[in-house]
């Protein structure tokens, strides 16, 4: 689905709070995250 979505030109990163996995299964672009219930940071703020 990712290639498909690459494909029309839209980038897609992959978001993670454990990257070794997301290289494990061949993801071109990760962002490493915070925590895993709320990877982008408190939903509080």
């Amino acid at each position: 689905m990712v290639k498909e979505i690459e494909r029309f030109g839209i980038p897609i990163v992959h978001m993670a709070t454990i990257i070794t996995i997301s290289q494990s299964v061949g993801a071109n672009r990760i962002v490493p995250t915070v925590a895993i219930p709320h990877p982008t940071g408190d939903p509080a703020m």
